[in-house]
């Protein structure tokens, strides 16, 4: 029997005593890291508050301005990423056109959540949470509570359609447009999309 003080191990750690572990710098976590922690913490408590449906803006490849998700009841969770349903921009958006926030939810009665269905409604498709740079929901106090609200308006103009209704960012709203824009600018490194 031997002693533990005197237990060497060469071929994988050395000697205990030699294994003494020092930090010697601050690291910061990037803007990016910050603004996928952020997301995160607040897509689960959106999550948690039950409410339903809500909006985030992310990035998507070969559109300019903002891209929209609804994220509802019957979203699915992971990790890295959210079921949700992409919606698409009412009209094509324009290349260098940054600010078109304007898209179409399809009726509820055209909506599938159901996994491996083959029906011809829209199905939720994955999206990836560090796409995500913004959700638009709003908190207000009332009293001790803390209300949510999503922030995404229904636009009357369009009322007449049978198949969906088109939502857009109000002009009072903008302050969410202006945040998603810098953080695109910190994460991705410019406002453009590229292919």
């Amino acid at each position: 029997m031997g002693s533990f003080n005197l237990c060497l191990n060469a071929n994988f750690l050395g000697a205990w005593s030699d294994r003494i572990l020092a930090v010697t710098e601050n690291i910061q976590p990037t803007v990016k890291e910050e603004v996928e922690a952020e997301i995160d913490t607040l897509l689960d408590i959106y999550r948690r508050s039950q409410l339903s449906p809500f909006f985030v803006l992310y990035v998507r490849k070969g559109c300019d301005s903002p891209s929209v998700a609804m994220l509802t009841s019957q979203s699915v969770w992971n990790n890295r990423s959210v079921k949700a349903f992409i919606l698409q921009h009412n009209i094509p958006v324009p290349t260098g056109e940054f600010n078109d926030t304007s898209v179409r939810v399809p009726k509820s009665s055209l909506l599938c959540a159901s996994r491996g269905c083959n029906c011809l409604k829209q199905h939720m498709e994955k999206l990836d949470k560090k796409l995500i740079l913004h959700i638009l929901v709003e908190e207000k106090q009332d009293g001790r509570d803390t209300v949510l609200r999503s922030v995404f308006a229904k636009d009357d103009q369009y009322k007449d359609q049978k198949d969906y209704s088109v939502f857009h960012l109000p002009k009072s709203q903008m302050q969410f447009l202006t945040t998603f824009n810098s953080r695109r600018i910190d994460t991705v490194g410019d406002l453009r999309m590229h292919v």
